[in-house]
């Protein structure tokens, strides 16, 4: 890729970003941004790659060259990747309704997320489960209950527990590829790295059979 900057008469310094490099392949370009619209939206015009001052220009050459994340972070394609347990939140009716109203609004209040709703149209009021995907698993319900418990033993009316088959997993790129294309690409990795691992156990699972 080759970009020449001209001189120029302006007082402050130029900069000369990734969106200045003309690339001689098409199909290879700089990227910025993941879409056109985050594109309008944004002032940002690249990565500064050097200053010009008045009167000064700059040529030269890159080479875009391909690599794996695990060997240099510059050809990492994720920014954040996080992954959540999807939360199961069970209410206990028997020891809620044996709870005063005033303790089952402390119940509700307790979560900074707002997972749970209290209902007063019923007789006592009623603590209802709102949002439970909200849960951020802070366990503030349950702590709040522990103090209510008349013994250490006595089980509590709410219960929060990781989902065994269910989680939330969030990729955020850079804009390289989009995040579905990075989760793809990632699977039919791991796919083939179980098929090649597959290929090579099988002599030794031949054998040991064969022991057997």
């Amino acid at each position: 890729m080759v970009k020449e900057k001209q001189a120029h008469e302006q007082e402050l310094a130029i900069p000369v970003t990734s969106q200045h490099l003309i690339s001689s392949d098409e199909s290879v370009q700089a990227v910025l941004f993941c879409n056109e619209d985050e594109a309008h939206m944004s002032h940002d015009n690249g990565i500064v790659i050097a200053l010009l001052g008045p009167g000064q220009r700059l040529k030269f050459e890159a080479i875009a060259k391909k690599g794996l994340g695990k060997e240099h972070a510059k050809w990492q394609s994720t920014c954040t990747v996080a992954l959540k347990y999807d939360p199961v939140v069970k209410l206990n009716e028997d020891i809620l309704n044996d709870y005063s109203t005033d303790e089952k609004q402390q119940i509700v209040e307790s979560c900074p997320t707002n997972v749970f709703e209290f209902d007063p149209t019923t007789s006592g009021g009623t603590v209802m489960i709102a949002r439970e995907a909200e849960c951020i698993f802070c366990r503030e319900c349950t702590y709040l209950m522990e103090d209510f418990r008349k013994a250490p033993e006595d089980p509590l009316g709410v219960s929060v527990q990781h989902s065994a088959d269910k989680f939330t997993f969030t990729v955020e790129t850079n804009g390289a590829l989009l995040a579905k294309d990075v989760v793809m690409l990632a699977m039919r990795e791991l796919r083939e790295k179980i098929g090649r691992l597959h290929v090579a156990t099988l002599p030794l699972l031949k054998s040991m059979a064969t022991d057997n």
